[in-house]
């Protein structure tokens, strides 16, 4: 049970930090295991939001077709019918990059949860058109969270390059000269400090895959993904983030927070479910920045229908103070906070902020 915990804790935070896809039209094979002992071949077509394909266990060789979703986080879900119309398994997990996939396999009606990882084994789709050469974000990056590629000086042998990502107030930064060894893959060897990246160019983006790479970052940040030429095309809501559950509620903070939104979605972190004090019926989520803790934290309560009292602290670009930023669309709460943002503010942030009643501008 802990070690599944710690497992559910890892991806949880890769669910954080990691990029989210453009819609991607793809077909790769991967290989790997389920349960670090049982070798699979995978193989799967990506078309938008759509999943299809068929995996087999490697001492078998039978195909069993899948099919599923995969989110604009990367996250998929994948049946498996080792029997016409039945569902004999599933795979939940998400694509780390388009070279390699993580996650958990479980049998129906069924508590035990089987660790899977599968890495690209065809790396023959990108185009001879494809340059290394450039600028790349990591697809889905956001204000304090993200990760940047730049390559330079390439040649027919090799290519210098510099890699920095974030995550909330931590950094990390590897920096080198990575050695071609096939029209679209290049490897890096760590100095000193260890580690390895692969990457591999495809027609549209440069996928990163590191190993051993910690030594380069701070706590909670990684460098692989998807990387695409120039700024982030794609932009993140709070609803891809898991904190609302529906479209109604997504649109609701929009409408209250208004030209604010970048702010929030740029500067939200790690989050924890607290309580409802004040009997709304609310989901109640308190978010901070890793690493800067007391600066960018913020608490959001939310009910199914849309109803919302939210607050954040807005850190001050100059000489002014910090200040709080108070939003509801609840008119009895205009000009008062809700008990669960009175505790928030007076016993988490435990700073005298000054309160802005957004509602009574």
């Amino acid at each position: 049970m802990k070690k599944s915990f710690q497992w559910l804790f890892v991806i949880f935070l890769i669910f954080l930090i990691s990029p989210a896809f453009a819609v991607d039209h793809f077909e790769m094979t991967y290989a790997g295991t389920i349960n670090n002992n049982l070798k699979v071949h995978l193989k799967l077509k990506c078309d938008g939001e759509v999943l299809s394909g068929s995996y087999s266990y490697d001492r078998a060789g039978v195909d069993i077709p899948i099919r599923g979703k995969i989110d604009r986080l990367n996250r998929f879900t994948l049946q498996e019918y080792g029997e016409p119309g039945k569902i004999t398994g599933v795979f939940e997990g998400r694509l780390v990059s388009r070279i390699k996939a993580q996650g958990e396999w479980m049998a129906p009606n069924s508590s035990k949860r089987l660790p899977f990882e599968l890495k690209a084994v065809d790396l023959k789709s990108s185009s001879a058109k494809a340059v290394w050469t450039g600028d790349w974000t990591r697809t889905g990056s956001r204000g304090a969270y993200g990760g940047y590629l730049f390559i330079t000086k390439v040649t027919s042998k090799s290519f210098n390059f510099s890699l920095d990502a974030n995550s909330g107030g931590a950094t990390g930064a590897i920096s080198g000269k990575a050695t071609i060894v096939s029209h679209n893959r290049a490897t890096w060897q760590g100095n000193e400090l260890g580690g390895k990246i692969e990457f591999v160019l495809f027609e549209d983006l440069i996928a990163v895959d590191t190993e051993n790479c910690d030594n380069y970052a701070g706590y909670g940040v990684i460098f692989d993904g998807d990387y695409r030429s120039g700024a982030a095309k794609t932009k993140i809501s709070l609803l891809d983030l898991g904190v609302f559950t529906s479209e109604i509620q997504e649109k609701s903070f929009q409408r209250l927070v208004g030209e604010d939104y970048d702010y929030w979605v740029d500067t939200f972190g790690a989050d924890a479910e607290e309580s409802d004090l004040d009997g709304f019926g609310a989901k109640v989520y308190r978010s901070w920045m890793r690493g800067l803790a007391g600066c960018y934290d913020a608490l959001i309560m939310v009910t199914p229908e849309g109803r919302l009292w939210v607050a954040k602290i807005f850190m001050n670009d100059t000489s002014g103070p910090d200040v709080i930023k108070y939003y509801t669309n609840d008119s009895n709460y205009y000009s008062k906070l809700p008990r669960t943002i009175e505790k928030w503010k007076n016993e988490v942030i435990g700073r005298d902020l000054k309160v802005i009643f957004c509602n009574d501008l």
